[in-house]
């Protein structure tokens, strides 16, 4: 993820391909807690869905060598 805009209080990250920079999705920061512990993500693919480029963006926000829970709900 290397481009970020922001419309009113959303924050979108665009996920684009390192190779090319095109873009193939995004994700919003729907709300995040002050301490910026907790947050709630929204990802968006279009045709290049299924190709593990959400879990790239998602490992984005956890450190390496975190401890504890990550707790994932998914609504398709």
């Amino acid at each position: 993820m290397s481009h970020v805009f922001c419309e009113g209080q959303e924050v979108y990250l665009i996920i684009v391909l390192k190779e090319s920079d095109q873009p193939v999705g995004c994700v919003r920061i729907n709300w995040m807690d002050t301490s910026h512990r907790f947050a709630w993500l929204r990802f968006t693919m279009g045709t290049e869905r299924g190709k593990g480029f959400c879990k790239d963006a998602l490992r984005s926000f956890v450190p390496s060598g975190t401890k504890g829970a990550l707790i994932i709900r998914t609504l398709l």
